[in-house]
């Protein structure tokens, strides 16, 4: 949203104060998508402990990364079920099936909402390490080195 606005930001009256901040990205795109779920998911973890529908922020801080890390191999939205179609392939996962059970029927899952920051964090490394997990990006990790 940020990059929306430095990019087509107009100045109506005054100095353009906009202009003079750079619009580089130094987290890139999958770092603000982690940092953005990893909040979800905390409010999801302390809205949990007091909250019956605290479930839900963490439920969707999961969604949210999945659907923001999935390949997008056809034009139009991203799709969940390629997203949990790609994470089954990494090998069963407990977390996974609960947050599958939990969108399927929702009800209060303390201690899904508490390991819910912790699965995020297994998502990344495994998103970024899957990056260079192809041959391809071997060879490119090759050639920087």
């Amino acid at each position: 949203m940020v990059s929306n606005i430095l990019k087509g930001a107009v100045v109506v009256w005054g100095e353009n104060i906009l202009g003079n901040i750079s619009n580089h990205d130094p987290l890139g795109s999958l770092g603000r998508v982690f940092i953005i779920s990893m909040v979800l998911s905390l409010f999801g973890a302390v809205s949990s402990l007091i909250f019956y529908d605290g479930t839900f922020f963490s439920l969707e801080a999961i969604k949210w990364f999945l659907l923001d890390t999935s390949p997008r191999s056809t034009p139009g939205p991203p799709g969940l079920s390629k997203a949990i179609t790609k994470i089954r392939g990494w090998g069963p996962s407990h977390m996974l099936r609960i947050f599958i059970g939990l969108r399927e029927r929702y009800r209060r899952s303390l201690m899904f909402s508490l390991t819910c920051p912790f699965y995020l964090c297994y998502l990344l490394a495994r998103t970024t390490s899957a990056g260079t997990s192809s041959p391809e990006g071997k060879i490119e990790a090759q050639k920087t080195s």
